[in-house]
């Protein structure tokens, strides 16, 4: 039991800073007008 839920634990934190990493590895990419800051140049 305690290793199934460690498992599933480590799995969910994996899972989320995966998607974190893709998602700004996207934003890098591929930039997006409307969700970027204005550039203060």
């Amino acid at each position: 039991m305690q290793f199934t839920y460690c498992h599933t634990f480590c799995t969910f934190v994996a899972l989320v800073i995966t998607d974190i990493f893709i998602t700004r590895l996207f934003g890098l990419l591929f930039p997006l007008p409307d969700s970027d800051p204005p550039s203060p140049s």
